[in-house]
């Protein structure tokens, strides 16, 4: 089976929403869900499989939807969204990103992308 590039490990997703996971689920199940995160992560090969991959993720950590942030640049599918995120209610609390314009899952805060791109995202 072909798994995506760029989707962070095992050891990454533990590290960074662990805590989360565990206050969720229950620290008994952590690395289930934590394999299960990334399994979804590594299946997302489309834009529609990328949209599902983050609804998915948003459910399994009890987030409060999938929301986008806007950037400068363009692309004929995402128009001017820069990332995707699960939002977990802060600003700067670890979450899945996707950034659209690098192909690529982060497990990161998305205020720490918009504060690390200033320009991109015209802040």
């Amino acid at each position: 089976m072909y798994k995506r590039k760029g989707v962070p490990s095992i050891k990454t997703i533990e590290a960074r929403l662990g805590a989360c996971i565990s206050h969720e689920h229950g620290e008994e199940i952590k690395m289930s869900t934590v394999k299960q995160i990334r399994k979804i992560l590594q299946g997302a090969f489309t834009y529609m499989g990328i949209d599902k991959a983050l609804d998915n993720c948003n459910k399994l950590l009890h987030g409060y939807g999938v929301e986008a942030i806007r950037d400068n640049k363009w692309s004929n599918y995402y128009h001017d969204i820069g990332i995707l995120y699960c939002n977990m209610g802060d600003t700067y609390i670890d979450t899945i990103v996707f950034d659209t314009r690098k192909d690529k899952f982060y497990i990161t805060s998305w205020g720490a992308i918009v504060e690390n791109e200033q320009k991109r995202f015209d802040v």
